[in-house]
């Protein structure tokens, strides 16, 4: 999806809802603020299950985060999360603002 929309209406600010930081999503949030992508390789399916459901309520808080399936031999898809770059320059993760 990208940011630059034509249309009427000037694009609304970057706003999303931060979570708690003690929170999983609140982990995951500041493992991916630090640039980090994650995967759900995990042999356990529970455990992609659960990723995947806490990267689905930071969407749904608003952050972008981009989703991208990897090639696998798993029996189940194997995804990839990660921060897109303009947001860790929005929030300055990368300028040390």
């Amino acid at each position: 999806m990208s940011r630059e929309q034509l249309g009427l209406f000037a694009p609304s600010p970057f706003s999303p809802v931060w979570p708690k930081l003690s929170s999983p999503e609140g982990e995951l949030l500041h493992l991916m603020l630090s640039g980090e992508k994650l995967t759900t390789s995990s042999d356990s399916m529970m455990a992609n299950w659960q990723l995947s459901d806490y990267i689905f309520n930071l969407i749904y808080k608003g952050w972008p985060i981009v989703e991208k399936k990897l090639p696998s031999k798993q029996p189940y898809p194997v995804m990839q999360y990660h921060l897109p770059d303009w947001v860790l320059a929005e929030i300055g993760v990368n300028h040390g603002d």
